[in-house]
């Protein structure tokens, strides 16, 4: 957020304004149709985006400072009022000082109801029918290449954009200025990108592996499915510690198949565990002194798992499947005790 103290071109006026309210050019200004200080101070603060259909817009001649602090921006405005020579020399902008008092566009109104006392000086007339035909959009042909033409002569007429500051760095090319915030958001995508892609290219690697044929578990897995307690499943907790270990169970756990997410899941739960083992878990361990599922290393297995044949299905799919299939561990058991009842699990 912050506050540009600018001269527009007309009258040699000043003002306060929001970096919002620049347009993509930086030689004109959006000015909200406020007629008192208090209503103008809170769009400035808030900041409020700029309304295309009852704010003006005005050209401006150059800009004299920049702040992030309200406060500091209204100070620097007044010394403004009377030098331009604002964090700025006459090599920075290409001009020289001024030594005439301009008039302040805003009066120190104290209500939202006073009008203001010192009228503010007559903003030149802007042709409205340009800024229409560029800020609204349409499908029409003729349109778009006004839009064109217009766009091309603010290039030409205004070669020379409003200067930057020293310490708000920005890469220049043409037309196309980017700040160096933008450009760390963007280096920060790039580097999730290549995050991501370094996982599907693990989980392609592993379903290359498993249509080859992996038909059996590895060799030195420590317990036997399915677990039957706790101690056991923290057992299999530390051997899939190792990366290469989890993938080798998530690799072999994708071949029992299964039509659908609900189908997948269901297998190979009943294949790593019992529902006696289930019935102390729940997926958050939030409730009636359960253990977390969802923070095992089992779950990540069973997700990475699912994934290896069908890379579609999302993790949240998998995992509020993984849910349902714990709620009814207690269900299940209560079943089997049941002399007539059948296993449809």
């Amino acid at each position: 957020m912050s506050y540009l103290g600018v001269e527009f071109s007309e009258n040699g006026s000043i003002g306060l304004i929001h970096s919002s309210w620049l347009t993509p050019l930086k030689r004109e200004v959006f000015w909200p149709p406020y007629k008192t200080s208090n209503l103008f101070n809170k769009a400035l603060v808030v900041p409020e985006e700029p309304n295309q259909n009852s704010w003006n817009i005005y050209p401006i001649k150059r800009i004299f400072f920049e702040s992030d602090e309200f406060e500091k921006a209204k100070k620097k405005l007044k010394r403004c009022e009377e030098t331009s020579d604002i964090q700025s020399s006459e090599s920075d902008f290409g001009f020289g000082k001024r030594t005439k008092i301009v008039t302040k566009l805003i009066s120190e109104s104290s209500s939202d109801e006073e009008p203001i006392r010192n009228k503010l000086p007559r903003r030149p007339n802007v042709s409205r029918k340009l800024f229409k035909n560029r800020a609204t959009p349409t499908s029409s042909k003729s349109t778009s290449e006004e839009n064109r033409i217009y766009s091309t002569e603010i290039v030409r007429e205004n070669s020379a954009l409003t200067p930057i500051r020293e310490d708000s760095p920005r890469v220049q090319h043409g037309d196309i200025n980017v700040s160096a915030n933008n450009l760390d958001k963007i280096f920060q995508e790039i580097r999730k990108l290549r995050e991501e892609l370094k996982e599907i290219k693990g989980l392609l690697k592993l379903s290359r592996n498993s249509s080859v044929g992996i038909s059996n578990l590895p060799d030195d897995i420590p317990v036997e499915f399915p677990l039957k307690i706790i101690s056991n499943l923290q057992t299999l907790e530390e051997y899939l510690s190792a990366e290469e270990k989890l993938n080798g169970v998530a690799s072999y756990l994708s071949s029992l198949g299964g039509n659908g997410t609900t189908a997948q899941v269901n297998r190979i739960l009943r294949f790593v565990m019992t529902d006696e083992l289930a019935t102390q878990y729940n997926f958050a361990g939030q409730r009636n002194n359960k253990q977390p599922f969802g923070n095992t290393k089992l779950n990540s297995v069973i997700i990475r798992a699912i994934q290896i044949k069908s890379p579609a299905i999302t993790q949240v799919q998998i995992q509020n499947a993984v849910k349902i299939w714990l709620k009814h561990a207690k269900q299940r058991m209560e079943k089997k005790l049941r002399p007539t009842a059948t296993n449809n699990d």
